[in-house]
C-alpha cells in the first residue's frame, strides 16, 4: 500500500484581510469567486481570475445587501450567488467581470 503524500494547503489570497467567505473555483482552478466583507454590514461578490492576478467586484446597489454561496456554470462563464437586499432574497448571476446582471429566482 502506498502512502500518499500530503499536500501543503496554499494560501490562495495572503494579502487579502478583510473576512472572505464561500470559495468557489471553476473546474480548472484558473477563477476563484467568494463573497468579502469590511467594516459593512454588505458584502461583495469577488471573482479573481487567478493566472492573471486580476480580480472583479460585484456590489450590489443597497448599502446593507449581501452576495453570498457563488457557484461558477459549468463553462466558468457565469456566477450564480444568492443576493439578499430590498428587493428579497434572490438568485442571481453575473458574468466573469462582475457584470450583467441577471435575476434567476426571486
Amino acid at each position: 500500500m502506498r502512502r500518499a503524500r500530503s499536500a501543503r494547503p496554499e494560501r490562495v489570497l495572503p494579502g487579502v484581510v478583510n473576512h472572505q467567505f464561500d470559495p468557489a473555483f471553476t473546474q480548472d482552478g484558473r477563477y476563484l469567486a467568494y463573497s468579502r466583507t469590511s467594516t459593512s454590514p454588505q458584502s461583495v461578490l469577488v471573482i479573481r481570475d487567478r493566472r492573471e492576478q486580476r480580480e472583479s467586484v460585484f456590489q450590489p446597489r443597497d448599502s446593507r445587501a449581501t452576495a453570498r454561496y457563488p457557484s461558477f456554470a459549468p463553462d466558468g462563464s457565469r456566477v450564480v450567488f444568492s443576493l439578499s437586499d430590498v428587493g428579497g432574497q434572490r438568485i442571481a448571476a453575473v458574468d466573469r467581470a462582475g457584470q450583467g446582471l441577471t435575476i434567476l429566482a426571486a
